[in-house]
């Protein structure tokens, strides 16, 4: 007969914390921000008040703390991408290609007009989610230029600056279709190959060295 697993006070908590973490993300990216309500997240994840507060402190730390997991995760894809010494075009192609997928994603286009339609009921958790996601993804981005403008490969006076710029020609117009709940974003991967190459192409047009 075979004996049940005994689980560590440790291991319980870590599985109580996974299920609240994975029930709040669901909730959001199901129903909204509105619809999580401690309720309807301790009723899917089967914890307690008790438990929330003392992992959390309060349903606003929950909320936040599953924002910084999922964008810490999606940086940390990027992050692949910007090898300072990787081929110049061939790492801004494979990041500028990883960002796009990821903001056209079915999770990507739902936080997105979430955030276009409530985010401004939630001041404190949007100014959060700007720091940890689209701002550290720019900070990374000037970062990686930083290191091409010291290795010469880039003549760039403000490497935030450019890569805003970057992240902007990226975009493009799909940024007016993301936050439309009416319309289908359906880019093929020849669309998003076009969008990244043109993007790429035309900002080291105007960085690297004449």
């Amino acid at each position: 007969m075979q004996r049940s697993k005994k689980y560590t006070q440790e291991e319980r908590s870590l599985a109580r914390r996974r299920a609240f973490l994975d029930a709040t993300w669901s909730i959001l990216i199901e129903q909204g921000f509105s619809a999580l309500t401690l309720d309807a997240i301790i009723e899917r994840s089967g914890g307690s008040r008790t438990t929330v507060y003392e992992e959390f402190g309060s349903k606003k730390g929950l909320i936040e703390t599953v924002l910084a997991e999922h964008c810490e995760l999606f940086a940390d894809e990027l992050l692949i991408s910007l090898d300072p010494h990787r081929p110049l075009e061939e790492a801004l192609t494979g990041f500028c290609n990883k960002l796009l997928h990821g903001i056209i994603s079915t999770e990507g286009v739902r936080i997105i007009r979430l955030i276009a339609a409530e985010g401004h009921k939630f001041p404190s958790i949007m100014e959060k989610f700007d720091a940890l996601g689209p701002d550290r993804t720019r900070r990374m981005l000037a970062d990686y230029l930083q290191k091409q403008i010291h290795m010469n490969r880039l003549t760039l006076t403000d490497p935030s600056r450019a890569a805003e710029m970057l992240m902007a020609m990226l975009q493009g117009q799909i940024m007016s279709y993301l936050i439309n709940p009416d319309s289908l974003v359906t880019l093929t991967e020849d669309e998003i190959r076009k969008q990244v190459q043109g993007a790429v192409t035309l900002f080291l047009n105007g960085a690297r060295p004449r």
